[in-house]
């Protein structure tokens, strides 16, 4: 995959981010109509855990993807992406306030690999991730308990299952990592919708068809501020905050 737009040293690639999103919807996006969710700021930060651990040509182009010219200017941005997206207490991990936002990472390698105590200072010190070494060849069924504990956690029972028993069959003495990276968001918008005042109205399709749904709607004089741009329109709403 070729990434001819560089980003600026020290800022974050989003040039990277809008690729991974068309190829992505492209693939699966359309596929009967259905939504779908990615967090390229989450494919991003996975990627700079592997180049923490490459070198020679692997690391050029994760330079090149990443739109960055050094470790150091990698790291030092995923310091700050990762201490603008955890707004927690680092002594218990509990997010403070609201909304609740929980952004962290993890790596699982291979115990004959052995993880080297800079890696793992700089897993644990910049990305604030967990760094251990399993036994992907032996110990296959207690590594994927592991991933989904941590995946349970990480977003409050909403998955359980991050690794289904089909993932034994692809893990074995060849798998060398497991990266996991979990974003959690809870909020309430600043102004609540009022239920008595949903509407049916119609929702139009992109295949042109229309559907009756439910809609939210407000009172006349609450305003939220609003953009309508060439293909697409943005309405901004506040989360209540603590």
């Amino acid at each position: 995959m070729e990434f001819p737009i560089q980003a600026e040293t020290g800022s974050f690639n989003t040039y990277f981010c809008l690729l991974l999103a068309n190829n992505i919807l492209q693939e699966k996006g359309l596929e009967n109509g259905s939504n779908t969710v990615i967090s390229p700021f989450s494919f991003h930060l996975l990627l700079s855990l592997i180049a923490v651990g490459s070198k020679g040509r692997t690391l050029e182009q994760l330079f090149h993807c990443l739109g960055s010219k050094s470790l150091e200017d990698i790291n030092s941005l995923a310091s700050q992406m990762i201490d603008l997206a955890s707004p927690f207490n680092e002594s218990n991990g509990v997010s403070i306030g609201e909304p609740d936002l929980s952004f962290v990472n993890a790596a699982w390698v291979a115990q004959s690999l052995k993880l080297k105590p800079s890696f793992q200072e700089i897993v644990e010190g910049v990305y604030h991730a967990i760094a251990k070494e399993v036994d992907f060849a032996n110990k296959a069924e207690q590594v994927v308990a592991e991933v989904n504990a941590w995946a349970e956690t990480t977003t409050r029972g909403l998955i359980r299952n991050l690794l289904t028993a089909e993932a034994l069959k692809v893990i074995n003495e060849h798998t060398a990592l497991i990266l996991a990276n979990a974003l959690y968001f809870k909020g309430t918008w600043a102004q609540l919708f009022d239920t008595s005042k949903t509407k049916q109205r119609v929702f139009h399709l992109l295949n042109g068809e229309k559907f009756h749904v439910p809609f939210m709607t407000s009172h006349r004089f609450e305003r939220f501020l609003y953009k309508s741009f060439n293909g697409y329109k943005i309405l901004k709403l506040p989360y209540k905050t603590s």
